[in-house]
């Protein structure tokens, strides 16, 4: 987990999740990063996902849903 203050005063905090296979590897990858800004300023509250999984061939898919509130 990170957290980093702004130069507007708002706050991201980033998570990672690795999703572990049966044998030790990397199956899948979770990265989520929430937005809060300060309450003086014009900038939205957002959250983001952004999912990657492992595909045959070692190749990897990415699957990204933003939210904007």
């Amino acid at each position: 987990m990170s957290k980093k203050n702004t130069a507007k005063g708002g706050t991201f905090i980033g998570l990672e999740m690795l999703i572990i296979d049966d044998t030790g590897q990397v199956d899948s990858v979770l990265l989520m990063t929430f937005f809060t800004p300060s309450t003086n300023s014009n900038q939205r509250f957002f959250i983001q996902l952004i999912f990657y999984t492992k595909q045959w061939k070692s190749s990897y898919k990415k699957i990204l849903h933003s939210i904007n509130l």
